[in-house]
């Protein structure tokens, strides 16, 4: 955690940030000044992102940097999806951390992902719009031109790229200048000489006009073959699409000799309760489903963030009220009839009914979505071959990577040739320049006189014609004859090659046949084996509850049985009965003593509370005689007689 935090800082200190903080300044930030720092980040990515956050509602800020994070495709370290997003809302160390350091790390990758994805991403529109028959042929009539808005955009993108990365420095753009200049004056000298060649020709310039009606007539003849090379292609692939909807025109017809009225109305009652079932059962369940989910979404977003302690504490309730259902369950089993055993199994049964019922359900849905996804990239593919919107047939298609496949090995032998070309050529540079070397030599222990000079030229022209003439040659037929073999050895291989991979194809053509009927197997053994152990599970609970019901009516039975054998024979042990009747009058004669104590217990209470009365009045006289032996009179003693309060005592006024 301490590089992240030290990394964060370097960072953020540098350029284009320039934030100025210290390693104990940046660990201190949390909350909003965190969620401030980050949102800064956001903004070099992406301008758009520039704001304060103290100026607009979490919500919108959390909803912001989420989209942000989608675009640039983070992914969290932890699973725990909603508390990340808790974290983030909260502006938690834990969270804004990785993520900013992740940012800062690729900084420049994502700017550049960023601004492309405000021309790549494409518009969604709401669903419950595109059940408007007008905005949903509006939509499919723009979506095409949309999307090649978007090829086109990707298309140029990358061209700059390559305009951007190339390698080509001012100097080597003058070279090739230079170059090119230097190819341009020597067509310009070429040109010269041919009008010098042509002027003394007589009749140049009807000439001139033949070879260039010549020239047009050429290249005329290159169109038109080009054209009919085209129209070719199409009539071959009309009569392609004409045998491919004979075939399906014939396929159609077949089932349908096979189909009668009772198959089809019977299909049609199938999908009828199928969808009277969604439309009736589970679409209203699910709808609830989603208002309750959305209500609770509306109150959690409508409440202020929760801490950490009132999180345990909501947890603990549920933890509370799922013991409190158990024990109630408990206790329905426990105080259920016997008759109301007899309907466990059905219960049971219906409800396994029930859930397998949705469980097919959910499987067809899912199936349905994906038979839609499906057709939708059916029909792109369409599109994208052409106009008529139709696929290769599989045969066509094996036809076409045969013929692709003799073009591949043309060209590959092709460039075999080439190499082998340019190997001989670089063999042959390097001797003659070895033999060159090895002349001028020669020619420094020569004489220097002129008549050896014109030898050594004529000698070394002979050289010359015979290295260009019988060396090369042997050299060409040598090397020709020793790749013979190796080149024999290489279509031989070739052609295993091509054999092998042919059947290869095939055999892996039958293997993923085999493999996605096994698939389809295990999926539908493993829902039989899932709801077989469903099954499993349920009558072993059942088992062990009858099971436990029956040793608790064993033991009911036995001290039952007990009990009489004790009530009708004369034994020395006493009954449960009897032990309970000698209990119940022990209790009834404690109950009739208590009754007694307490009567007398109240009598004597009253005569004590006369006697407390008695005794104070007593108190108050002589309090009263004492005070008018020492000389008061009479008014005050009237006022000291009313302020006597009535738990007067003489001992706390001595």
């Amino acid at each position: 955690m301490n590089d992240t935090v030290k990394f964060i800082v370097e960072k953020l200190n540098k350029e284009p940030f320039r934030k100025n903080l210290n390693f104990i300044a940046f660990d201190n930030l949390h909350g909003i000044n965190l969620l401030q720092l980050l949102n800064d980040v956001f903004a070099e990515i992406d301008p758009k992102q520039k704001c304060d956050i103290r100026d607009e509602g979490p919500d919108q800020t959390a909803i912001r940097m989420f989209n942000l994070l989608k675009v640039v495709k983070y992914k969290p370290s932890d699973d725990n999806v909603p508390q990340f997003r808790q974290g983030l809302v909260t502006g938690d160390k834990v969270v804004v951390h990785p993520i900013m350091r992740w940012c800062l790390e690729r900084l420049q990758e994502l700017k550049k992902r960023a601004y492309l994805a405000r021309f790549l991403i494409k518009l969604e529109i709401p669903p419950e719009f595109l059940s408007d028959p007008m905005i949903f042929d509006l939509n499919q009539q723009t979506l095409y031109y949309y999307e090649s808005l978007i090829s086109q955009f990707i298309d140029t993108h990358k061209n700059y790229d390559n305009l951007t990365s190339s390698q080509h420095t001012t100097a080597d753009l003058k070279t090739e200048i230079e170059e090119m200049e230097e190819e341009k004056e020597q067509i310009l000298k070429r040109l010269d000489r041919v009008k010098n060649r042509v002027t003394g020709v007589s009749n140049s310039s009807s000439m001139l006009e033949l070879s260039r009606s010549y020239r047009l007539e050429v290249e005329r003849e290159e169109k038109i073959n080009q054209q009919k090379s085209e129209l070719k292609g199409e009539i071959n692939q009309l009569d392609l699409k004409i045998d491919r909807l004979e075939k399906t025109l014939k396929e159609q017809q077949a089932s349908y000799h096979d189909l009668n009225a009772e198959t089809i109305v019977q299909k049609m009652e199938e999908e009828n309760r199928v969808n009277a079932y969604f439309v009736n059962e589970k679409f209203p369940k699910e709808i609830e489903a989603y208002k309750k989910k959305l209500k609770d979404c509306e109150e959690i977003g409508s409440k202020s963030a929760m801490s950490q302690a009132e999180i345990n504490e909501i947890r603990q309730k549920i933890d509370n009220v799922n013991k409190e259902v158990a024990q109630l369950i408990e206790k329905r089993d426990k105080n259920r009839d016997l008759s109301d055993e007899k309907l466990i199994m059905f219960r049971q049964q219906a409800i396994i009914i029930s859930r397998k019922k949705e469980q097919m359900a959910e499987n067809l849905k899912d199936l349905r979505i994906e038979q839609t996804s499906l057709e939708k990239q059916l029909n792109e593919k369409r599109k994208s071959m052409g106009e008529d919107g139709e696929m290769i047939k599989p045969e066509d298609f094996k036809r076409f990577v045969i013929k692709l496949r003799s073009k591949g090995n043309n060209y590959k032998s092709r460039r075999q040739e080439i190499a082998e070309l340019q190997a001989e050529y670089v063999t042959l540079k390097r001797t003659e320049e070895i033999i060159r070397k090895k002349f001028d030599e020669v020619k420094q222990h020569l004489p220097s006189d002129e008549k050896f000079d014109d030898e050594s030229k004529n000698l070394k022209e002979r050289t010359d014609e015979l290295m260009s003439k019988k060396e090369i040659s042997s050299k060409i037929s040598q090397k020709k004859s020793e790749l013979a073999p190796i080149l024999k050895e290489l279509k031989a291989l070739r052609e295993a090659i091509d054999d092998i991979s042919g059947e290869y194809e095939e055999r892996k053509a039958k293997y993923d046949k085999i493999n996605a009927g096994y698939e389809s197997n295990r999926s539908q053994l493993e829902a039989e084996v899932r709801s077989l152990a469903d099954d499993n599970r349920i009558f072993e609970a059942r088992y062990h509850y009858f099971n436990s019901q029956k040793l608790i009516y064993l033991v009911l039975h036995k001290r039952a049985q007990d009990e009489v054998k004790a009530y009708t024979k004369n034994n020395s042990e006493k009954s449960l009965r009897d032990q309970l009747t000698k209990k119940i009058n022990e209790q009834e004669v404690l109950n009739k003593t208590l009754k007694d104590k307490s009567k007398s217990a109240s009598s004597v209470q009253v005569d004590g509370k006369k006697q407390i009365r008695l005794w104070k009045d007593l108190l108050r006289q002589m309090e009263l005689k004492k005070k008018l032996s020492m000389g008061t009179t009479t008014e005050e003693l009237n006022e000291a007689y009313n302020s006597i309060p009535d738990d007067f005592e003489p001992s706390k006024n001595r």
